[in-house]
């Protein structure tokens, strides 16, 4: 307990004592693989299947993540973590900051603004390796 009044060396002898690590956790839905290995950061339907604007078979299928388990991917059948907000940072990405991002082939986001097929928005580049998620309803395109 601290006293009214202490003083501003006590309150700094306090605060160095005190050993706090602030970790930052995105929220996260639980989703069983379907379709195949599902690689980490790539974006998933809320089947559980690998979200891919450029396949013939996506139907426009709501777009629920990114696939945030700990291992490289996640075997079909298996459960995995998918972030549905927040931001997402993946060290191999090479994004333009300032611009939006759109679903891609095979689940991999892109910069390059969809003319055919589906349009997925995911979010906002934040930093060259940084997405801040605000995922919206996919858009067919005429074309």
């Amino acid at each position: 307990m601290i006293e009214l009044g202490a003083s501003v060396e006590t309150l700094v002898e306090l605060q160095c004592a005190i050993d706090l690590e602030v970790r930052v956790v995105a929220p996260y839905i639980s989703l069983t693989a379907s379709g195949g290995a599902i690689p980490k950061f790539r974006f998933v339907t809320a089947a559980g299947s690998l979200a891919d604007a450029g396949s013939p078979s996506y139907s426009g299928a709501l777009v629920v993540g990114v696939q945030s388990t700990v291992p490289p991917s996640v075997p079909e059948g298996d459960t995995m973590f998918v972030t549905y907000e927040g931001a997402i940072a993946n060290p191999s990405w090479s994004l333009t900051p300032g611009l939006a991002v759109f679903l891609g082939l095979q689940g991999q986001p892109t910069q390059d603004v969809p003319v055919s097929g589906w349009n997925v928005m995911l979010g906002m580049c934040t930093g060259p390796t940084t997405v801040v998620l605000d995922i919206r309803l996919p858009v067919k395109l005429r074309g």
